[in-house]
């Protein structure tokens, strides 16, 4: 694919919120046909088809317009210029969003996002309000290895005896079947 001229600016402060926000408004505009959207969608992704256009579509074709070649490699440069330990809705840190990302991230991207907030300061001990879990926990619940085992080296509790028992990392890795994860991460913190 050829490189397309940015069509966006960033902000001076970009937030991945609002970056999500406005992927699913580009995706609701272009479903619907508006030409704005519809020539934005053109211009950064070639043979776009409306019947299987989907948010990682939009997202990519809005990392272009802002002048990245990748969703990810949009987000990790708002991460690197944001608060590392800044929260988004119920609690969330950058951390548990690293932490609960999906297939489309590889575990390798997952470590490398995960590492850099970790570099930048970021805290492993906070909890989010709707699970009541450390980022450490949300690994364990998704099966995120490479981040986990980070966490654990930047110095996340696995026990976590504070927390709700079922909150823990271990009854999250026990509840999700990531049996696999639990045993890779003993070589980092006793269990």
């Amino acid at each position: 694919m050829s490189r397309t001229l940015p069509t966006r600016r960033t902000h001076e402060n970009p937030d991945l919120d609002q970056l999500k926000r406005q992927a699913k408004e580009l995706l609701r505009t272009f479903l619907a046909e508006e030409p704005e959207a519809t020539a934005e969608v053109e211009t950064h992704y070639t043979g776009a088809d409306r019947a299987t256009f989907a948010l990682h579509d939009a997202q990519l074709v809005l990392a272009r317009g802002y002048g990245f070649e990748s969703w990810p490699k949009l987000k990790a440069y708002v991460l690197g210029r944001s608060d590392p330990n800044v929260t988004g809705g119920l609690g969330r840190t950058l951390l548990h969003e690293v932490a609960a990302m999906r297939d489309h991230i590889t575990e390798e991207e997952t470590a490398g996002f995960a590492e850099a907030l970790l570099n930048a300061g970021a805290k492993v001990g906070g909890r989010d309000e709707m699970l009541k879990s450390t980022a450490l926990g949300w690994a364990c619940r998704w099966g995120r290895v490479s981040a986990a085992r980070l966490m654990l080296e930047y110095g996340a509790d696995p026990l976590e005896p504070d927390a709700e028992p079922w909150a823990r990392p271990r009854a999250w890795r026990k509840n999700r079947g990531t049996q696999k994860l639990w045993i890779s991460c003993a070589s980092t913190a006793a269990d």
